[in-house]
């Protein structure tokens, strides 16, 4: 397929409102991302203001007020009459519509071309960043809503939270099954406080996967990597006026958020209605503050509660002491990436393993730095610990190389984590900085490079059988994922153990799969292809071949598309 007819299938799947196969991927080349780029963009604009409908009428009849009047027309210094002269108008008309048409298309170029431009296409993205730049805290009541078919709103749970520059926070849970639970980080900790258990919970503050659900930084991060954002609307949430977006994401379903005209604010989101069901977050009061109340970052242990650490972590004056703890010699990267410093040495002796810990001091970009609506301190952390046991890579990470040895590569958009075994030691690597960060500190202490396989790269193997995929089905189960069933199609090796299963038993499997899950090996992974190989003697698929077809990120389902039934490759 040329170069044409690849851009032509692209606009021609985006016009369906359908995500192209190769976005978000290194599919081709350079060229075709910026091209698919522009594409992109221009659909992103809002209706094209063409020309009125008399224009081409008026344009003509000014540039034909400019030909000579009278029965004369100059041809080489000769008087064109009669006949000729009538051809020769007709020519002159003709070549009049001609440059009325090239006119309106420059126009209609130009229009785009203007529109185009980064500022404006990316206005709603640009005043919610200048915004989250000026808070330094906010203070809210998060309303959390099911609403069904028939508009019945039913309310689930309601949340007091604050949230300051920093990346600290308080939840505290008003209603709901967890009601009177508080959860706090202040950047040092991070605890839980369960009133109905009368525990404590200590956790360490980062990395920390669950903050809160409509965090304002959160939604601008989604809104910035959307791939569409359309105004629909005005309405009133809490007394103030706010614009109704509708948002195309960069996965997922379509979704529509609220924003407030004067802060520029989401103060409200709706689902799309799937299986008769969406689900609507509003802030029900906001408030911006200077800073969180001290009192509620300080933690205090309740009287009459337990406290349980489930940090299990021990902070060191230093490397020695933390060898002598652990009896693990571990070495300080020779060379970190610029801006970076050690701030802590925390050891967990249960393991045993040390943990090097580093922040950074400056502020970064706005562009890369909003984390959380917020600038973002970059914490990282370098590990070194005894393996728990045989290397076996998390189901759905991507797989990658370090010295000969196979690594394990986790990037949820907010956290990159690199984890590998070298030596009889288990080292990570993890932060919420940028690969080519985590690349450069892996180096600093290996002196190994992270060896990564291009992302949508044919297999160096084809499989031995290939198997029918109807991709209409996979569109509707991506659809069913995305709603919250068979979340199992997010495994690659799930998927491969119901596949080889169902090989075995046709018919249909009754109590345990045939094929046990720990017998399957994922020596593959790429974020779009996987390979699966099964170490089980009565499998039928030796080797199972997969493929992200519908979606390609982390979100995305795996559909076999092939396998072996000879050796093992």
């Amino acid at each position: 397929m040329n170069k044409i007819r690849r851009i032509d299938r692209y606009i021609n799947t985006l016009n369906k409102e359908k995500r192209p196969l190769e976005h978000g991927i290194k599919a081709y080349s350079e060229e075709h991302d910026r091209l698919t780029g522009v594409v992109r963009r221009v659909k992103a604009l809002g209706e094209i203001k063409y020309p009125n409908e008399d224009f081409e009428k008026r344009l003509i009849k000014a540039v034909t007020a400019e030909i000579p009047s009278g029965n004369e027309a100059t041809d080489g210094g000769r008087i064109a009459t009669g006949t000729k002269r009538s051809n020769g108008m007709r020519l002159i008309k003709s070549a009049v519509a001609i440059t009325a048409a090239a006119f309106v298309a420059a126009f209609i170029m130009l229009s785009v071309a203007d529109q185009c431009s980064p500022k404006e296409s990316s206005s709603f993205v640009y005043a919610m960043e200048k915004a989250m730049q000026a808070i330094k805290a906010y203070h809210g009541i998060i309303e959390y809503s099911e609403i069904n078919g028939l508009g019945e709103t039913v309310l689930q749970s309601k949340k007091e939270v604050w949230a300051d520059s920093k990346g600290n926070y308080y939840v505290k849970e008003l209603e709901g099954v967890s009601k009177g639970c508080i959860t706090v980080n202040n950047g040092q900790m991070k605890w839980q406080i369960r009133q109905q258990e009368q525990v404590a919970y200590i956790f360490q503050s980062f990395p920390d996967p669950y903050r809160f659900s409509f965090e304002l930084g959160r939604e601008l991060e989604d809104v910035r990597r959307a791939l569409t954002i359309k105004e629909v609307g005005e309405d009133s949430i809490s007394g103030r006026e706010t614009l109704i977006l509708e948002i195309t994401p960069d996965a997922g379903l379509p979704y529509r958020l609220w924003i407030d005209k004067e802060s520029k604010l989401p103060l409200q989101r709706e689902s799309a209605m799937q299986n008769a069901l969406m689900y609507k977050m509003s802030y029900s009061f906001i408030e911006f503050a200077d800073a969180i109340p001290d009192e509620l970052l300080s933690y205090e242990l309740p009287a009459g509660f337990a406290e349980i650490n489930n940090s299990q972590q021990q902070l060191v004056a230093g490397i020695e002491e933390a060898r002598k703890i652990t009896g693990i010699q571990i070495l300080l990267p020779d060379k970190i990436p610029d801006g970076y410093f050690l701030d802590k040495i925390a050891v967990v002796k249960s393991e045993p393993s040390i943990q090097l810990y580093y922040n950074k001091k400056e502020s970064i970009a706005m562009t890369d730095s909003v984390q959380g609506g917020f600038q973002k301190t970059n914490p990282l952390v370098v590990i070194k610990g005894s393996p728990a046991g045989e290397f076996k890579p998390e189901p759905g990470s991507l797989l990658g190389q370090i010295g000969g040895s196979r690594a394990e590569i986790i990037d949820d958009g907010l956290i990159v984590s690199v984890r590998w075994q070298q030596e009889d030691m288990e080292y990570t690597v993890l932060g919420n900085d940028s690969m080519e960060v985590i690349k450069a500190f892996i180096r600093g202490m290996t002196d190994g490079e992270l060896l990564i396989r291009e992302n949508n790269r044919q297999s160096a193997e084809e499989p031995q059988i290939k198997v029918e995929v109807d991709f209409e089905a996979e569109e509707n189960q991506q659809k069913n994922v995305d709603a919250g069933h068979s979340p199992w199609l997010l495994d690659p090796v799930y998927v491969s153990q119901v596949f080889a299963s169902l090989l075995l038993s046709p018919e249909g499997i009754t109590g345990d799969y045939p094929v046990p899950y720990e017998a399957i090996e994922l020596v593959e992974n790429d974020g779009v292809s996987a390979r699966a190989v099964i170490h089980d003697d009565k499998s039928v698929a030796r080797v199972v071949y997969l493929k992200r077809l519908v979606r390609q990120d982390d979100t995305g389902i795996w559909t076999v598309i092939g396998y072996d039934t000879d050796n093992i490759k």
